[in-house]
């Protein structure tokens, strides 16, 4: 891999995090926000933006090659999909490490 593609990856790596990430995290947190208002609620917080969020997320990680990152966001959207949405702060804390380690990696060729 040359320099230049080092690069390219790393900043498309950064826009994925930087932009659609954070989408996922703001769309999370506010799910967990209307569940507690309405903890006596029978029916589960909507999962489907989260599951559409990492279902797009864990594409562009597949195609960074970024694989671990994308199996985390597999993981998540799956979780979503079938409503368990309980692992999810453990799910986001290990994103964001396996990002500063995919990071990393990419800035080291610089």
């Amino acid at each position: 891999m040359t320099e230049s593609d080092q690069h390219d990856k790393s900043q498309a790596l950064h826009e994925l995090m930087e932009n659609e990430f954070q989408q996922l995290v703001d769309i999370i947190e506010q799910k967990q926000i209307v569940h507690e208002n309405i903890e006596f609620s029978k029916e589960p917080p909507d999962a489907e933006p989260i599951m559409q969020s990492a279902r797009q997320l864990h594409r562009q990680s597949r195609e960074l090659g970024a694989d671990t990152l994308a199996e985390f966001f597999y993981e998540l959207e799956n979780n979503a999909r079938h409503g368990v949405l309980d692992e999810t702060d453990e799910l986001l804390t290990s994103i964001h490490d396996e990002f500063e380690k995919v990071k990393d990696i990419l800035s080291s060729g610089d």
